[in-house]
């Protein structure tokens, strides 16, 4: 029996370190739905640099007041998505990590109670990770225009 408990402690070690591993990678590799970078090292001009899984864009924008308040909104917004995507990741783990422990100690009733709440914060935070990543690109679209 010692055994068993002490296998399962180094499953769910591994599975905690996973996790970890896999937000690092997120946030150093910017995988994120919508991933954007800013390039501020030229003195006259922004790059704004849209990467998909197959291919990127990049914009260059003249910097004045108004382009220059855009794209700090825009470097914000960025940021928020950022943390909104790593705060998903960690949230649905703990979630699947937890929801096995409960059945496996047999909880039914917490299981399905705890389901119901993460699916309903799972998609309020979807409509706000949408609703952001619209806002963003439409700062942008009307930026480079």
């Amino acid at each position: 029996m010692i055994t068993l408990n002490a296998e399962k402690k180094y499953i769910n070690l591994l599975l905690y370190l996973l996790l970890i591993a896999f937000v690092l990678v997120t946030y150093t590799l910017d995988l994120y739905p919508g991933a954007h970078q800013i390039d501020y090292s030229d003195e006259q001009s922004f790059t704004i640099t849209k990467k998909g899984m197959l291919h990127s864009e990049q914009h260059k924008v003249i910097k004045t007041e108004e382009s220059t308040l855009k794209v700090a909104l825009i470097d914000y917004e960025v940021n928020f998505l950022k943390a909104l995507w790593l705060a998903g990741i960690i949230v649905f783990s703990m979630f699947f990590i937890n929801l096995v422990n409960l059945l496996e100690h047999g909880s039914i009733k917490p299981a399905l109670i705890i389901s119901a709440i993460y699916i309903v914060i799972f998609i309020g935070a979807l409509f706000v990770y949408i609703d952001r990543f619209l806002f963003v690109n439409e700062v942008i679209r009307k930026l480079i225009v």
